[in-house]
């Protein structure tokens, strides 16, 4: 009898392919619940507040597609990196004479357009457009005289006391890119109209990065690394200075802070000053000029240009030299050592450089 019963196929040995495949649809069955219930607490949680919506992190760089002006109409366009401009994050251009159009350089979504005097209330106003290109990258057309008719009827009617973006309009239209949106004719002064680009992704060249608090100063890219070709080399190569000699043309687009560690070159700061607060001092080679400038609190206290290119620049003063600088325009000079790689010694005033570094006058800068 036993012998028998041991002769007789087991169940589990008769069945198990069965069995298997029940067991794993059971396990596909538990695996899908406890997912689809994750999901449905996360939806939950997301519409509560609990938590935040998921966000995707990756985004494509955006891409200029189209000119944003008449290059043939621009004389020449600024380098990154003027301390003697309002800032060194704008590219400035500068137009040949007249006006000339200006075009949205891809699809963005205009969020800002301000609308105040130009250079003063007594002078007629100007527009500012502010756009965002997505991942991170917002733009400025800066010094844009009139705009267009559909643009006009979403801007601000009165011209505003000064140029803060909470006192513009917020229109959040869409752009399509090529379409004109005005025409400048640039400032009195420089003739040139404004164009400037942040990369909130990157944050730019800067020896010490504490110093510098402004998004511009942080975050001021060169506009014309985001075109396409042929349009990006186009661009490239308007970047200098024109006068009644020619064109001399600049070997880089620039950065902001024209920081370069063991020369003069770049920011320099008083004490716990930064670029906004406290004293700062640009030292820096605009094409075929020294810029020294000087700022409290963010406004200008001393400025002066030299056009002396028989001097150093600034990115070729070393460590244990010294120059003097002077601008025979305002009748001003400075004098600075580089006593070491983050600090110098720096003094100012009128008239002609002094014969001698003058060592009573001098004061301590760092980075």
């Amino acid at each position: 009898m036993e012998e028998e019963e041991l002769k007789k196929p087991n169940f589990f040995k008769r069945h198990w392919k069965l069995l298997m495949i029940v067991f794993g649809i059971l396990i596909i069955l538990a695996v899908g619940t406890i997912v689809g219930l994750n999901k449905l607490d996360r939806y939950y949680k997301e519409k509560s507040g609990e938590v935040a919506p998921k966000v995707e992190t990756e985004c494509k760089k955006p891409e200029f597609t189209h000119p944003m002006t008449d290059l043939s109409k621009i004389a020449s366009i600024g380098k990154l990196g003027g301390f003697g401009c309002g800032s060194p994050a704008r590219s400035y251009l500068t137009i040949k004479g007249g006006e000339v159009p200006v075009y949205a350089p891809m699809d963005a979504t205009l969020e800002t357009i301000i609308y105040t005097p130009r250079g003063g209330p007594e002078t007629p106003p100007e527009y500012g457009l502010y756009f965002n290109a997505g991942c991170n990258v917002t733009f400025l057309l800066d010094h844009i005289d009139r705009v267009t008719d559909e643009l006009k009827a979403l801007a601000p009617q009165q011209p505003a006391e000064s140029t803060r973006t909470e006192l513009g309009t917020r229109p959040n239209k869409k752009i399509k890119a090529g379409t004109l949106v005005g025409y400048s004719d640039g400032t009195p002064q420089a003739k040139t109209f404004d164009f400037l680009v942040m990369d909130m992704s990157k944050v730019g060249e800067h020896i010490n990065p504490s110093r510098w608090e402004t998004d511009q100063a942080k975050y001021g890219v060169c506009p014309y690394d985001y075109y396409i070709a042929p349009y990006k080399e186009q661009f490239m190569e308007k970047i200098g200075i024109s006068s009644d000699t020619g064109f001399t043309p600049e070997d880089s687009c620039g950065i902001p802070s024209q920081d370069v560690v063991g020369t003069l070159s770049g920011g320099w700061f008083k004490g716990t000053g930064t670029n906004m607060k406290g004293e700062f001092l640009g030292i820096g080679q605009n094409i075929l000029r020294v810029e020294v400038a000087l700022r409290k609190d963010g406004n200008f206290d001393f400025s002066l240009q030299d056009w002396d290119m028989g001097k150093k620049k600034p990115k070729d003063v070393k460590v244990g030299e010294q120059i003097c600088y002077s601008d025979q325009g305002s009748n001003l000079w400075a004098w600075i050592r580089l006593v070491s790689q983050d600090k110098i010694s720096f003094a100012k005033g009128s008239g002609k450089c002094p014969a001698a570094f003058p060592e009573s006058q001098a004061e301590i800068w760092e980075r």
